[in-house]
């Protein structure tokens, strides 16, 4: 009975009609801006930046859209039916599925109960476009999964960032070319022109001194110094055409046994002094598509090297593999080789790398950089496989015709 009271007294019903039309009109009053609020809301939903959706995921797997915003279908490109797990697994990009997969799991799992996964979606017309996606999760009563997320086209400040970031790499290999020039200037060419300097002042001030055996040493570390200086210059020029894009490039059709020919011909002297044998086995109709004289160039370097790095009586391989489109020119030694964590800076500016030759032969590794963006000019690649104390095999590929 205490109840019933209770209950009476709470419903508080109006005296007279009057008092009943009053309240009517109130409430509807109340009702009309409420549903304006809703509206309001929806619009703002529908027509605001983001894209907001809600869906209901039962114990068995069953899907339920429960709400999705207007620009929802802008955003992603396609219909809202592509908010289901597998068809928006269909569209995304397959870098970015495994990540899905596991920002999802977490969240079923209870690791977490927001994440944010940001994807690339393949539009309908072939081009890419960055979403994010803020999920929030939770389970009702009924062990259904109830996930609702914000979704925001990311693509411009994607685009943004991917340009700062080469702005930024781009910016580091200028500095690192800065830098190695400088280094250059500053220790590689001084250091042989000192040398040229102090034999040649000595012979001008103290020739009668010297034995004709004494003078002709002189004499012939003059030209070694000489020598070492002109090749570090042709390689710094080469390197400055390239940095600077002055650099010419004028492809051709060739044999490119007849310019191997050529560089082992002017530098065949270097080998002979430490008795070292090159072996040439090119295939005589192998004919490349590229410019001769970055060939020659690249050619010159690396063999260079070989003779360099390989020890008096040893050998070097000289051919190539041809294939459907590429052919690779192998340049292999029997040398002291490279260690395995030294590899990888062989070809990088920013990595300071340099080993002295088997007779003490300075270097200044500006030689492999250049090899690589001149390969790179001509449309190929160069990689070196190696083992210390087994010698090293240069390969680098051009385009075939």
């Amino acid at each position: 009975m205490r109840n019933n009271q209770n209950n009476n007294m709470d419903l508080e019903l109006p005296e007279n009609n009057d008092q009943l039309l009053l309240r009517i009109q109130e409430l509807e009053s109340e009702n009309k801006h409420l549903v304006k609020i809703q509206k309001d809301f929806e619009n703002l939903l529908s027509t605001g930046i983001d894209g907001i959706w809600c869906k209901k995921i039962t114990k068995k797997g069953k899907e339920e859209i429960k709400f999705a915003s207007e620009n929802i279908v802008k955003i992603i490109g396609y219909k809202v039916d592509y908010l289901f797990e597998d068809k928006l697994k269909s569209v995304l990009h397959p870098l970015d599925i495994e990540r899905y997969e596991t920002h999802l799991n977490e969240l079923f799992n209870g690791n977490n109960s927001t994440t944010v996964f940001e994807f690339r979606i393949i539009m309908p017309d072939g081009s890419i476009k960055w979403i994010k996606d803020r999920i929030n999760i939770k389970f009702d009563k009924r062990g259904n999964s109830i996930l609702t997320g914000i979704l925001t086209d990311i693509t411009e400040k994607k685009n943004i960032d991917e340009e700062f970031r080469k702005n930024t790499e781009e910016l580091k290999d200028l500095n690192n070319t800065k830098d190695k020039f400088f280094s250059i200037i500053a220790h590689d060419l001084r250091n042989p022109f000192n040398a040229i300097m102090s034999f040649a002042e000595m012979l001008y001030e103290e020739y009668d001194s010297f034995t004709d055996e004494e003078r002709k040493d002189f004499i012939h570390n003059i030209k070694e110094a000489s020598d070492s200086t002109y090749k570090l210059l042709q390689n710094l020029l080469e390197w400055s055409r390239a940095q600077t894009g002055k650099i010419s490039f004028n492809p051709e059709k060739f044999q490119l046994q007849t310019i191997i020919d050529e560089t082992i011909t002017l530098i065949k002297s270097q080998a002979d002094k430490k008795s070292i044998k090159i072996n040439l086995s090119i295939k005589d109709k192998t004919i490349v598509y590229a410019d001769k004289n970055m060939i020659r160039t690249i050619l010159r370097n690396l063999i260079t090297n070989a003779i360099k790095f390989t020890h008096k009586g040893g050998e070097i391989k000289i051919y190539d593999l041809p294939s459907k489109d590429l052919t690779k020119i192998h340049i292999k030694d029997n040398g002291i080789g490279i260690e395995e964590e030294n590899i990888n800076k062989l070809f990088k500016l920013d990595q300071k790398y340099r080993m002295n030759g088997t007779e003490n032969e300075m270097g200044t590794g500006l030689g492999l950089i250049i090899c690589k963006e001149l390969v790179e000019i001509n449309g190929g690649g160069i990689w070196v496989e190696s083992k210390k104390e087994k010698g090293s095999n240069f390969i680098f590929t051009l385009p075939k015709i």
